[in-house]
């Protein structure tokens, strides 16, 4: 899961950038299950990944900050669920790190419970 973080990081860092700069941005989706495969996620150092998480959102954060009002209404397209904002961008990443340390200490708490 730390590993589909990293790569899901490293999408929204580009995501965001064709968003804000590209008159008709594409976002295109991905298949995470298959990257995980592909990848081999499993044999992957997990210190890798949590610097890759740690330093993407190091780099994009002072951006988004002095982003103005009206950079957050810029669109694209996404390939798999249409219209895609600069806004919606921040809602699901935003979300989307929260989601899997829930997903982690739910796992180590059954793990733990056993």
């Amino acid at each position: 899961m730390v590993c589909h973080c990293a790569d899901s990081e490293t999408n929204a860092y580009s995501r965001i950038r064709y968003l804000l700069t590209e008159k008709k941005a594409v976002i295109v989706g991905y298949d995470p299950d298959m990257w995980a495969r592909e990848f081999d996620y499993a044999n992957h150092p997990l210190d890798a990944a949590l610097a890759t998480v740690e330093a993407v959102r190091a780099n994009t954060a002072p951006m988004l900050r002095r982003l103005p009002d009206d950079a957050w209404t810029k669109e694209g397209t996404h390939s798999e669920s249409g219209r895609y904002t600069a806004s919606d961008w921040l809602r699901i990443y935003s979300e989307h790190l929260e989601e899997h340390i829930e997903q982690i200490n739910r796992t180590v708490d059954a793990w733990r419970s056993q």
